[in-house]
């Protein structure tokens, strides 16, 4: 009887599994094959305001599909394009940028039964890794995610800040020493803005740790139309609540935890009071 040695198995087994594997050509192939659709959680924004972006692959073929692994983290990426009056680019700024992802022998796989789908869903931050903010300026832009590719159009609209509030976390942010600059411990603060647009004043809290506020513009300077300007500043921002009535004031505390609370009065006297951890989900 022969003897068979594991390594002769191991070298069965992984030629096996060589022949039964696509080439890189064939996956691209496949890929092609999919269906691809992007939605975005509302049609309008606010300049500076995160999109949520659900993106969905679906296989419509009678069979399975062996393909490029469809959702890489590391590999998902945006591209927005602002749009004139007739559909066309004018302008485009880049998200989450990272380099095209060759499909090579070795990338990895998946298998997409027939009539399955596949979900993805995040943020894209207002403030693009390189180039300006083109999403903290009024218009239509569509977003295209390069790789599927997918795409979903948008309004950025005009808006104007009635009350900002601003709020010290507990800790302080070591700032290490830079060309020249000392190394130094200093305060960071997150911010709630009341803006309105469109016939509405919407309750939107900053998402970044920042400096105070009055080191980027002062009193009557922070309220007013939203310039892209200051979009770039105030965003990237999340929207949590609305009001008919315009709103006069609004403050904001924070406890040892993080736990953010923010209230904010109307025009006509109402308050209302919106609590969130530290990880801004409401609570």
């Amino acid at each position: 009887m022969t003897k068979i040695t594991s390594s002769l198995v191991l070298a069965f087994l992984t030629a096996s599994v060589h022949a039964q594997r696509p080439s890189p050509e064939e996956l691209l192939d496949n890929f092609a094959e999919l269906e691809r659709t992007m939605t975005t959680n509302r049609a309008s924004y606010l300049p500076g305001e995160d999109i949520h972006v659900t993106l969905r692959v679906r296989n419509p073929t009678a069979g399975p599909l062996v393909v490029p692994q469809i959702f890489d983290e590391a590999r998902i990426h945006f591209h927005a394009f602002q749009l004139d009056a007739q559909g066309e680019p004018i302008w485009r700024d880049t998200y989450d940028v990272v380099p095209e992802a060759e499909v090579t022998e070795t990338s990895p796989i998946e298998t997409i039964q027939s009539g399955a789908e596949r979900v993805w869903s995040g943020w894209i931050s207002a403030k693009p890794v390189a180039n300006f903010p083109v999403l903290n300026k009024p218009g239509t832009y569509s977003l295209q995610d390069i790789r599927l590719p997918a795409a979903s159009n948008v309004t950025i609209t005009a808006g104007t800040v009635e009350a900002v509030a601003e709020v010290q976390f507990p800790a302080l942010v070591h700032v290490p020493e830079d060309a020249g600059a000392p190394a130094e411990d200093v305060p960071v603060y997150r911010r709630a803005y009341a803006i309105r647009s469109g016939g509405a004043s919407y309750l939107c809290v900053g998402l970044d740790q920042d400096p105070p506020l009055l080191r980027i513009a002062k009193g009557a300077e922070q309220l007013g139309p939203l310039s892209d300007y200051l979009a770039m500043y105030y965003g990237p921002f999340r929207r949590f609540g609305s009001s008919a009535n315009p709103i006069t004031s609004i403050s904001a505390t924070m406890d040892a935890n993080e736990n953010l609370t923010v209230i904010w009065r109307d025009n006509t006297g109402s308050e209302t009071r919106f609590d969130f951890d530290a990880n801004l989900n409401p609570r």
